[in-house]
């Protein structure tokens, strides 16, 4: 069932951390195990995984944590897992964050602290810009997601954080420029 796309999940292995990755090719019919890369335990710690392409994953890794910052790693494999290449190191500004693909060598990681941030990178992770800079207090990302190579979506905000509900930003070049949405 070669040319499916993969999808993924983050599952529980006999890693004493629980960190672990599992990758299916067959619309979830079986959920092989694949090794990721990492260097001492406990640290980095797998944070987020996005799709690239039909066999190009990502990992987002987190290490070390000071002061609204942590130590970010991106990992790249065009081979669903089974080998694994240091792509770079975005901003350490936010604590962890998650991950999106809009198209192969096309990432967006949403991170939060101090500030909200969107990183971007066209080169599959070797470089970093910062894209999105909010200065509120950390309320954060959620659902960071393309529905086509340069169609994406993030929702800012939550609801949590008081009147702010939450907006909508889109980007239709792939994660480059963002802009809020009103309705």
């Amino acid at each position: 069932m070669g040319s499916a796309a993969a999808q993924v999940a983050p599952v529980r292995t006999k890693d004493p951390f629980g960190n672990g990755l599992w990758v299916t090719t067959d619309g979830g019919e079986h959920w092989p195990a694949v090794a990721y890369p990492g260097g001492s335990i406990p640290f980095p710690v797998v944070t987020s995984v996005a799709v690239e392409a039909p066999h190009g994953l990502a990992l987002l890794c987190t290490g070390e944590g000071y002061t609204g910052h942590t130590d970010k790693t991106v990992y790249v494999s065009g081979d669903l897992g089974a080998t694994w290449k240091l792509a770079g190191h975005p901003a350490s500004a936010g604590d962890g964050g998650m991950i999106a693909a809009s198209a192969p060598g096309h990432l967006t990681i949403a991170t939060a602290s101090a500030a909200s941030w969107l990183y971007y990178s066209a080169d599959n992770g070797k470089t970093w810009r910062t894209v999105v800079t909010y200065l509120d207090g950390g309320q954060g990302w959620n659902d960071p997601g393309f529905t086509t190579t340069r169609d994406g979506v993030v929702i800012h905000g939550h609801p949590a954080y008081g009147d702010m509900l939450g907006h909508l930003l889109l980007t239709d070049n792939g994660g480059l420029t963002w802009h809020a949405v009103t309705f």
